[in-house]
């Protein structure tokens, strides 16, 4: 693992944000991946932002504790992505916080959805991570073919 936790001050940002937001989040169902999953099991990114999935039923109780702390921003909508609920958050550090329910993308004139599984959470640390393999498909989900393929080769390794 590249971390332990509680997080230092030389740890990212996002994981020094989870950390803080954790308690805020106690008793929904919600897992972080992304670049913080891929750089907690050993891949050598540094992580830019947290990404935060959860269950369709824990996004609004989520959100609503989430923008007593962080700021909300305002996106356009992309015509890629078809996720139901989804927002934008910021910390007053600038770390930004992706927060999504019911991921979903458009492909070939059809929608591709990632199921969450709360049930498939690892938890580590005192954090709820998703499953790197879950985040694998989700990469491939979104298009992004070169960080699915280095977390795919890399946890091959481990």
């Amino acid at each position: 693992m590249a971390a332990s936790t509680p997080a230092h001050a030389d740890a990212p940002a996002p994981l020094r944000l989870a950390e803080a937001l954790a308690p805020h989040l106690y008793g929904l169902r919600w897992a972080i991946g992304g670049s913080l999953l891929a750089w907690r099991w050993g891949l050598e990114v540094w992580p830019r932002d947290l990404d935060i999935l959860l269950t369709a039923a824990d996004f609004g109780p989520a959100l609503e504790q989430l923008r007593a702390r962080l700021h909300e921003l305002r996106i356009a909508p992309d015509s890629c992505y078809a996720t139901r609920h989804f927002a934008r958050l910021v910390d007053a550090d600038g770390t930004q916080v992706d927060v999504m329910a019911d991921l979903s993308v458009r492909r070939a004139g059809c929608v591709v959805s990632f199921p969450f599984d709360p049930d498939s959470i690892i938890w580590r640390d005192g954090l709820p991570w998703m499953r790197p393999a879950d985040w694998v498909r989700i990469y491939e989900l979104l298009g992004r073919a070169e960080q699915s393929g280095k977390l795919a080769e890399h946890l091959l390794r481990i």
